[in-house]
């Protein structure tokens, strides 16, 4: 995610090639975060290159807890599951390099296998894991990654805590040897050395921002592996990133790497190995990478990125655009169109081109036959069986007329019992009341 882990990406890509791995390799990266140069230096190594969105943790408390709230993106790592292109994954952080070719992790059966961490060995490590993409379980840890539920806040506690009630299978402890975190290991470490097959450069420190010497330590023994790959490729003038003691900043960030075989003819999915820049769990944040995920300001004294892209203010998938943007389509040409003036009716050709040829459908040599009326099935339907209803309804009956009047002036008649003459009347009007 960041042009500060380049040299980690290109030591691990040419480890995977020294090694004789048989399969490609795939970078997932964010294109809004890494400069054009970035991107074609990796190119030059990588056969695949991906780009992939950042994933932000809405919930920062547990990233604070653990004092790295540079890992507000460490989200962006179940885009792996996406990568459905792929029949099985090996995912690598790119703080590693790989000792053997690591061909063998394909033939694990299991959905998805990692190896233990050593600061809590009953919780895996989520810097080397062997995976099958599936969108199903990409939308489960989507879920996941918008409520926030990690227990450190960052990819790894989100993994073990969806994988802790589902099968998985452990790896070695010499897939993922983790040398700047041992303790008093190192009688183990002489025991099963032949055996390691990556190394991990957990903790603050990395090889290409540290110093090259590491005294004769464990550390100091599989750190010159590191240096001797990056001197074998990049310290001659290859065109690569050259690398000196101290002389890189200090800056850390996340890159996704991703590693694949060819899909073979018979059209099974290819096989994939994985590689990432993602800080493990025990590994602090650098100032570099806390000034590039804006978690702190940067002072004078602190050597500027190169290149750094702005983050986008708006993502179209959790809300609606900004009141104050302006539309899209505002800058597009328009056309207007005026009616035409002219009265003179709309005249035929006296003959249409012919169709052409080469349409998709046949046009019909001939006039469609006129369709006739199908013969009759139930007996009313016969002109010799039709016979008037001698049924009717009461609402078929035609509705009454009403009858006019036999002369111009219509009469009402009063009953004289309903009318009383006013008293005095005489008899003479009253004999005249109706």
């Amino acid at each position: 995610m960041t042009d500060s882990y380049l040299p980690g990406a290109l030591v691990l890509a040419h480890s995977l090639r020294d090694a004789g791995t048989s399969k490609k390799l795939a970078v997932l990266v964010t294109l809004d975060t890494l400069s054009a140069d970035t991107l074609s230096q990796l190119q030059t190594v990588y056969d695949y290159t991906i780009p992939v969105a950042r994933i932000r943790n809405t919930n920062m408390a547990n990233l604070h807890v653990m004092g790295r709230a540079d890992l507000a993106f460490a989200f962006t790592k179940i885009a792996l599951w996406r990568q459905t292109q792929f029949r099985k994954i090996v995912y690598l952080d790119a703080d590693v390099v790989a000792l053997r070719a690591l061909d063998e992790l394909f033939d694990v059966e299991a959905s998805f296998a990692a190896a233990p961490d050593i600061g809590w060995p009953d919780a895996f490590n989520s810097g080397v894991m062997v995976l099958t993409p599936n969108m199903g379980e990409y939308w489960a840890l989507e879920t996941m990654a918008t409520a926030g539920e990690s227990f450190d806040g960052a990819d790894q506690g989100l993994l073990n805590q969806y994988f802790e009630h589902r099968p998985w299978q452990r790896l070695k402890f010499t897939y993922n040897c983790t040398p700047n975190a041992e303790y008093q290991w190192e009688p183990a470490y002489r025991y099963y050395k032949r055996d390691i097959s990556a190394v991990h450069f957990i903790g603050k420190n990395k090889p290409w921002t540290g110093s090259r010497s590491g005294g004769t330590s464990v550390y100091g023994t599989l750190l010159a592996r590191w240096w001797a790959v990056h001197d074998r490729h990049m310290r001659q003038g290859t065109g690569q990133q050259q690398v000196q003691n101290g002389a890189q900043s200090t800056e850390s960030g996340q890159s996704h790497l991703l590693s694949s075989a060819h899909a073979p003819s018979s059209g099974v999915e290819p096989e994939a190995s994985v590689v990432t820049t993602e800080p493990p769990l025990t590994d602090p944040g650098e100032v570099g990478e806390n000034i590039d995920q804006g978690v702190t300001v940067p002072t004078s004294t602190i050597q500027q990125h190169p290149f750094s892209a702005p983050q986008m203010a708006w993502d179209a998938t959790r809300s609606e655009p900004p009141a104050q943007s302006a539309p899209e389509a505002a800058n597009f040409p328009s056309t207007q169109y005026a009616f035409s003036s002219s009265n003179t009716l709309f005249k035929p050709p006296q003959r249409y081109p012919e169709p052409p040829n080469d349409m998709w459908y046949k046009v019909p040599e001939s006039r469609p036959k006129q369709t006739r009326t199908p013969a009759p099935i139930f007996p009313w339907e016969r002109e010799a069986d039709r016979r008037e209803p001698t049924r009717v309804f009461a609402e078929d009956l035609p509705e009454p007329t009403a009858s006019s009047p036999t002369h111009p002036f219509s009469t009402v008649h009063y009953d004289i019992s309903d009318r009383i003459a006013p008293e005095g009347a005489s008899e003479q009007v009253r004999s005249t009341l109706p």
